[in-house]
């Protein structure tokens, strides 16, 4: 009995989408008659197939995409500066699913975290959502473990002032107050802090906002 060769993965994802032509079409179809592997392959073709489409049929509200742009920009754009080489096909469209989303639960005034989750894929320890004045303003914080041992590094972003001048400040716990820059996206970073509990003060024009009770 001679072996017939399974059909390839390409072939396997443009039968499911009726991209072969008579030809290729008729040959992959017998194929799959006679081998069930190809036929569990086919399933699980099918099934990626439309969850991809059902996914993109889901309606993201504009301002959730617009801040998690905002969100992503600095990450694009250090991936830019160092793969110049490489096509630029836009910003993807990314919403963060959080562990936990502390808002609206009763008991707890703004500024409030947002949310809590785990990054590790990011190269982050964790990162801590801020939600300010009703959700007008929201603040990013990535926090990432150095090669010290209780030592953090602060990556952050503002979201919601674009436009606006504006300037932040940690507040370290022997109360030891850290300018910090602002840059063009709005990011700011700040490095090698000793663990304790920190707050950010953020001045934008005759507003102030301060996120109390960050804890490294």
């Amino acid at each position: 009995m001679t072996h017939q060769k399974c059909v390839s993965t390409e072939n396997i994802y443009n039968f499911v989408q009726g991209l072969l032509d008579d030809t290729a079409e008729q040959q992959t179809r017998q194929h799959l008659d006679d081998c069930p592997r190809c036929r569990s392959r086919q399933a699980e073709a099918s099934r990626l197939i439309q969850f991809i489409e059902d996914d993109a049929r889901i309606e993201v509200p504009s301002r959730a995409h617009q801040r998690s742009v905002a969100f992503f920009r600095p990450w694009y754009e250090t991936r830019l500066r160092e793969t110049p080489a490489s096509p630029a096909t836009g910003l993807k469209k990314i919403l963060a699913r959080l562990i936990t989303d502390t808002r609206n639960l009763p008991g707890l005034n703004a500024p409030i975290v947002a949310g809590l989750r785990s990054t590790a894929f990011l190269n982050r320890t964790f990162q801590m959502l801020y939600s300010l004045d009703e959700g007008r303003v929201e603040v990013d914080l990535k926090i990432s473990q150095t090669s010290t041992v209780g030592h953090f590094n602060m990556l952050g972003q503002v979201v919601g002032l674009e436009g606006c001048t504006c300037q932040v400040e940690l507040v370290t716990p022997k109360n030891k107050v850290l300018p910090g820059n602002l840059d063009e996206t709005f990011t700011f970073q700040f490095q090698d802090l000793p663990a304790g509990s920190y707050s950010l003060n953020i001045s934008c024009g005759q507003e102030t906002f301060e996120i109390t009770s960050i804890v490294l």
